[in-house]
Order: C-alpha cells, then sequence, then structure tokens
C-alpha cells in the first residue's frame, strides 16, 4: 500500500498534537503548528486542520499540477494550493541514496534479483533497501522489479519470511529470470 505525500502530511498533522506532549515541541514544528492558525485540535468544534477540507484539496492539486492558482481562491485553497507547491518539488521516486539500509538488488531489463533480509529495528523486512512488512513483500517486489508475483508464490515467500522471522534471523534470495520467480524458500 502506498501512502501520498498529501496523506502523510495529513496523518502527521494529526498525530502531533503540542498540547498533548509531555515535553514541549520546539524548534520549526512546535513554532509551526503553535503559529498556525488553520492548526485545530480534534477537541475542537471543527476536527479538521483546514477549515474546507475540499477547497484545500482542490487548492493542493492545483498547486501539485503547477495550475496558476484560482480566481475564486479561498484562505484553505490558499494553504493547499502552498503545499501541493511543496510537495511538486519532491522527487517521485526514491534513488539509491535515498535508502537509508542500501540495497542488495540487482536490475535489468528481464532480471531481477535481491536478498531480503530483517530490517536493523526487527520489525520488518528490507526489499530493495526499504523497509517492508512481511504481507506487503510480493506487492514491493512487483513495485521495484517491474514484474508481476503471482499470488502463490507471494504466499510461499510470506511463509518462508515468517518462519526466518521466527528464528530470529531472516536472509532470502529472490530471483525473477525467464519469465518466474524463483528463490531460497
Amino acid at each position: 500500500m502506498k501512502i501520498t505525500r498529501r496523506q502523510l502530511r495529513r496523518i502527521i498533522r494529526e498525530a502531533i498534537d503540542p498540547r498533548e506532549l509531555e515535553e514541549p515541541l520546539g524548534g520549526w514544528a512546535g513554532n509551526a503548528l503553535h503559529n498556525d492558525p488553520d492548526y485545530k485540535h480534534h477537541t475542537d468544534t471543527d476536527a479538521s486542520p483546514h477549515g474546507d477540507e475540499e477547497e484545500y484539496e482542490r487548492g493542493y492539486q492545483d498547486g501539485l499540477d503547477g495550475v496558476p492558482i484560482a480566481n475564486d481562491a479561498t484562505a484553505d485553497y490558499d494553504v493547499g494550493y502552498e503545499d501541493g507547491q511543496q510537495d511538486a518539488t519532491l522527487p517521485d521516486t526514491l534513488n539509491e541514496d535515498s535508502r537509508p539500509w542500501g540495497s542488495y538488488a540487482t536490475k535489468k531489463d528481464d532480471y531481477f534479483s535481491d536478498t531480503i533480509v530483517m530490517s536493523p529495528n526487527g520489525d520488518s523486512m528490507l526489499v530493495d533497501g526499504l523497509e517492508t512488512y512481511t504481507q506487503d513483500v510480493p506487492s514491493q517486489l512487483e513495485y521495484v522489479s517491474g514484474f508481476p508475483v503471482p499470488d502463490m508464490i507471494g504466499d510461499v515467500m510470506m511463509t518462508e519470511l515468517e518462519n526466518q522471522e521466527q528464528s530470529g534471523y531472516v536472509e532470502m534470495g529472490v530471483e525473477y529470470k525467464n519469465g518466474e520467480w524463483t528463490g531460497s524458500w
């Protein structure tokens, strides 16, 4: 499952409430939340961080797409437009340098191989250097390789990863070659 930048921003805005923290939130994030006139707490009468969510979404999409500001723009539209413009400058795909754990993957037009290992945090797997929960490994492999993973092969992968995870050590090689997935399962 992929989460868009807009959804991630919304999740973070909803999750971080400086009034509920044991220690005050300082720096840019704390000041931004305290000084943001559009920020509202979930106990406030309007739980949305933006008064008119539809206007915010319209502005966000226009900013993301590079469309000029609408003539009938509202304050919520403007906030969404600015967020969309900021997100438009972010890269759409991760490059090798943005994978914090590195990658063991080899990619070619008709070939893909990777060694799936447990993440350093111990709560997920690394697929092409990206943290991925066990149940999402087949879909993540499809995404990073560009080759479909049949349901049966995906089930076998997940079962093997779960067995290895229970033993405390995960290392499973996977390979797509000649139109089929194989691996060390």
